[in-house]
């Protein structure tokens, strides 16, 4: 199953470019590949990337405990995915 992640410098974030880069890659993963599930895996601290999945559509698959180390504490990781119908529905529905 791919992984994908999108990393924007801050200067470039909240001005839509993350959008535009996953929207992209979705569309081409899911239109001129076989993938058919593709996830993130995302740091529970970071609550605008764990927002930033859900608009897209990816459902909480699960959770990796104590992924990572960060600040002096372990932190999860959330695990998300989205299937190939279920983005084709999303951009349909667009």
């Amino acid at each position: 199953m791919p992984r994908c992640s999108v990393v924007i410098a801050p200067a470039f974030q909240q001005q839509g470019y993350g959008s535009q880069v996953l929207t992209l890659l979705l569309d081409y993963l899911y239109n001129f590949s076989v993938a058919h599930n593709i996830s993130n895996w995302i740091e529970d601290w970071n609550a605008p990337a764990l927002a930033f999945a859900e608009k897209f559509g990816f459902q909480r698959a699960g959770v990796i405990r104590r992924n990572s180390y960060r600040a002096g504490k372990y932190h999860d990781a959330v695990v998300f995915d989205l299937l190939r119908p279920e983005w084709k529905e999303r951009r349909h529905a667009a």
